[in-house]
């Protein structure tokens, strides 16, 4: 037995505990005890390939109640010899075959007491692991179906999941842009004041907003990866989806959000999830229940950042914006959450954030080239191989990006 343990030694165990179980088979009376308690070892054992696929985290302890078994069983085998002779039969004369015969010997009572002590101790060892390990199987079945469970609670909360459209957003964020919004001393008071304040960022289309909020939000996450008391939560607008992102949608894919940063699910989403009375047919969430969950949710995190992007794709015509920034501001106020907000400059919106830090938002020259040389390999290959051309090319478009 190796101590780089692997299936095929445990097999070896398994073989020779086989082959002392066979060689008991026809015992004498005074090995009767011994020889039940080989079985019983041998049969614990072999269950340990009945529960399938050996855990990682289970292989170091494996490998030293394998090593004992093997240890136990030579020497098991060892001392059979001494009680057991090979003897010749003649069969008619024609030929020969070895007869295993028992020795009238009587076993030594130290040395049968050692060996059954030591048997017995090998499968206390080896009940208490494949215990563990079905208790281990059961759990991580449960796990399973607590997982379940708790995606159909978020599904409930809200079926809106902003993390895809950010993940796509981040993927398109070419290497080296936005970086010097993430060193502005805006930012920097925003992410490091001691009460929330409110950011406004505002640019005409194609500064690049979105990919700023996006930034952003991937740094907010990035550096509060490991501490659990501090939230991000983020909505992204879209003119595409503009007839299914009502307040309602908007603050319950929030209240997603921060109960998914929660180690521990909040008591007051336990209740309502738990308090319905038909676990199939659960009544969706009203605005004002999505509200007081925002509230008492929130509160349990010592920061929480809110990031609000397009604001002005917002429809506005059924006051959905306008319900919207009510329940957002009074959130803010209540909670010192950390807002930012971006959209178009325009007018009724500015009004708003009248108060708020704002930022106006222009794409940089750095990034403009940036991105430019990021992207030269999509150009034909003569433009590729030749560096003046390429010069140009940048030159032309950065004195024409004005903002864009």
């Amino acid at each position: 037995m190796s101590f780089g343990f692997s299936i095929g030694d445990f097999i070896a165990v398994t073989e020779l505990a086989r082959k002392v179980r066979k060689e008991f088979a026809d015992a004498p009376r005074q090995f009767e005890a011994i020889s039940d308690e080989s079985v019983v070892l041998h049969r614990d054992i072999e269950v340990l390939f009945d529960q399938g696929e050996i855990e990682a985290h289970q292989i170091k302890r494996l490998e030293a109640i394998a090593e004992g078994c093997q240890k136990l069983l030579a020497e098991l085998e060892t001392a059979l010899t001494k009680y057991i002779e090979l003897r010749d039969d003649n069969l008619k004369g024609l030929s020969r075959r070895a007869r295993r015969v028992w020795k009238r010997l009587k076993w030594e009572p130290d040395e049968i007491r050692d060996f059954r002590s030591r048997i017995s101790s090998n499968i206390s060892l080896l009940n208490a692991f494949n215990t563990q390990r079905a208790n281990d199987n059961l759990a991580r079945l449960v796990d399973r179906q607590n997982e379940k469970e708790y995606e159909e609670l978020l599904n409930w909360l809200s079926p809106d999941d902003y993390s895809k459209q950010h993940s796509d957003l981040i993927n398109r964020v070419q290497a080296g842009t936005g970086q010097w919004i993430l060193h502005s001393p805006e930012f920097d008071d925003w992410v490091s004041s001691s009460e929330g304040k409110i950011l406004y960022f505002h640019g005409i289309p194609g500064a690049g907003k979105t990919m700023l909020a996006a930034i952003i939000i991937d740094e907010l996450n990035r550096r509060h990866h490991d501490d659990l008391d501090i939230c991000t939560a983020y909505v992204y607008f879209n003119f595409k989806k503009i007839d299914n992102q009502s307040p309602l949608k908007l603050f319950s894919s929030l209240l997603r959000q921060l109960v998914q940063n929660q180690t521990v699910l909040p008591h007051e989403v336990a209740s309502l999830w738990h308090g319905q009375q038909f676990k199939h047919s659960r009544a969706p969430l009203t605005f004002e229940q999505v509200i007081k969950l925002i509230d008492s949710t929130s509160i349990l995190s010592s920061k929480v950042f809110l990031v609000v992007d397009a604001l002005d794709e917002c429809r506005e015509n059924d006051g959905c914006r306008s319900t919207f920034l009510t329940e957002l501001f009074r959130l803010q106020s209540s909670t010192g959450s950390r807002l930012l907000v971006t959209s178009r400059p325009l007018v009724d919106i500015m009004q708003e954030f009248d108060k708020a830090t704002k930022l106006e938002i222009r794409a940089r020259s750095e990034d403009v080239r940036a991105f430019l040389d990021g992207n030269m390999y999509r150009l034909p290959r003569f433009v590729q191989r030749n560096a003046e051309l390429q010069k140009r090319i940048k030159e032309t478009i950065e004195s024409s990006v004005d903002g864009m």
